[in-house]
């Protein structure tokens, strides 16, 4: 997907969302079932809108969202032969904002978790396994025509950190707006990497 991301912004398209490794492929993220985050967004099997597969006796089929068998093939863990083809439901490119709020104590994370969840368009929560959740990601859109979105300073008393530049790591977590594969996964993609497209 590293390729495929900057091509369809280029083109004026976008995903809505993808998991947090760009340099999976998109037959293999659906396959899998790879979730990305967001509490209203499905993963990005819900925007597979057909398939093409090579099965083991050398037929190749499509299903479609019309097909009977198609739910039920969407997220097949490779068990119904190669997929030579994914065809996904687009929607208009757009930019986004990735901020970091943390640290934040599991009791408060917990009490207040659709309210955090519903903080940004994507948001994520990630523990070094103590007593407190460490970082929590709100990844927000922003609407047409606008330079940027207010945001908030603490998130549930966790306050928003500096973040960082992103680079090698990860994804620009500095609340600069971006286009969205570059800030909707965690991790950045490079074209260069080789680990599918």
């Amino acid at each position: 997907m590293a390729k495929l991301r900057p091509e369809l912004d280029l083109a004026g398209f976008a995903l809505h969302n993808e998991g947090s490794l760009p340099h999976i492929s998109v037959a293999g993220a659906t396959a899998t079932g790879t979730h990305g985050s967001g509490s209203g967004l499905g993963s990005l099997c819900t925007v597979v809108r057909a398939l093409e597969i090579l099965g083991s006796d050398g037929a190749v089929r499509t299903l479609n969202h019309h097909s009977v068998e198609f739910p039920g093939a969407v997220i097949h863990l490779g068990l119904l032969g190669v997929v030579t083809r994914v065809t996904l439901e687009l929607e208009p490119s757009y930019r986004m904002r990735q901020d970091v709020y943390g640290p934040m104590p599991w009791n408060t994370y917990v009490d207040n978790l659709e309210e955090i969840h519903a903080a940004g368009y994507s948001v994520s929560a990630f523990t070094r396994f103590g007593e407190t959740v460490h970082e929590i990601l709100v990844k927000s859109r922003i609407p047409d025509g606008a330079r940027d979105i207010d945001i908030v300073k603490d998130l549930s008393g966790a306050p928003r950190l500096p973040g960082d530049p992103g680079g090698a790591s990860v994804t620009e977590r500095d609340g600069s707006v971006g286009p969205w594969w570059d800030r909707l996964p965690h991790f950045p993609g490079s074209s260069d990497i080789g680990w599918g497209s």
